[in-house]
């Protein structure tokens, strides 16, 4: 379900808003603000996933996983990926 959020913006920002839709031929403004917010959804995730390797490679505990455990661990990462 969608909702509606008005904002306000000044005009050097709705100018640049206007031209970005033109360029890159996106339907409204809607339509980009949305590309944008997406865009740093994903951003915020893979900072995120980023932040979690690098404590896990820092942890003094250590695991040896098989060729099983990799595959479990791609095939959860493929679809938590894609639901978000």
């Amino acid at each position: 379900m969608n909702t509606t959020l008005n904002i306000s913006l000044p005009e050097t920002l709705t100018s640049y808003i206007n031209q970005r839709i033109a360029e890159e031929h996106f339907n409204n403004a809607s339509d980009y603000i949305r590309t944008l917010i997406y865009a740093e959804q994903q951003r915020r995730e893979e900072q995120k996933l980023e932040k979690q390797l690098l404590e896990g490679l820092n942890s003094p505990a250590a695991i040896i996983a098989d060729s099983q455990e990799w595959d479990n661990f791609w095939e959860n990462l493929t679809r938590n990926t894609q639901s978000a």
